[in-house]
């Protein structure tokens, strides 16, 4: 349909933009589907956790992100790690997104058998009375609203889905000193 409206007069940064978009929403179609494939096999091969969160950084290549690994020289193996790298991707994104330009922190702390992985940031936080809400589909705050910011709505539902779903916990706090922080709580494999 789209190369259909393709003609001279068609408005061609419009129909790129829609181009876009359906790529990303393609991208993130297969991206469920391997997610939903791993958890009906189980949980399958486990992965180092530090090789994925440095993998997920990666992705990141011209954002300055900032990785602290606290009381561990590798916090050990996770489970299900597709779905905890696209977890910690949606979060990233957000605190990019969100951060007012401050570089995104990534912390992984473990303690006994639970890791737990925050990510934050230096925007303006989130409101207590909206720390449920901005999990539920197309839920986005007031401030986030302007084309610059733009997102769909849809990354802390997909986060949101995918903790429930493995039987992890997240949970979002404001950081002192401003911003917020993201808190996924998961068992360590060994």
């Amino acid at each position: 349909a789209l190369e259909m409206l393709s003609s001279p007069e068609s408005d061609a940064e419009l129909l790129a933009g829609i181009r876009r978009d359906l790529d990303s929403i393609n991208r993130m179609i297969g991206q469920f589907l391997e997610i939903g494939r791993e958890l009906e096999s189980g949980p399958g091969e486990t992965t180092d956790l530090n090789t994925l969160l440095n993998d997920v950084i990666g992705q990141f290549v011209d954002q300055d992100i900032r990785f602290h690994c606290d009381s561990c020289s590798g916090c050990g193996r996770v489970s299900y790690g597709l779905a905890l790298r696209r977890v910690i991707s949606n979060l990233l994104e957000n605190a990019l997104r969100y951060g007012e330009g401050s570089a995104p922190e990534l912390f992984c702390r473990r303690l006994d058998k639970e890791i737990t992985i925050v990510v934050a940031d230096r925007g303006p936080g989130i409101p207590e009375s909206e720390r449920e809400a901005v999990f539920r589909p197309f839920h986005r705050l007031d401030h986030s609203r302007s084309g610059e910011t733009g997102g769909s709505g849809l990354g802390l539902a997909v986060v949101r889905q995918l903790v429930d779903g493995h039987g992890w916990q997240v949970k979002i706090m404001n950081r002192e000193g401003g911003g917020a922080q993201v808190c996924v709580t998961l068992p360590a494999t060994e």
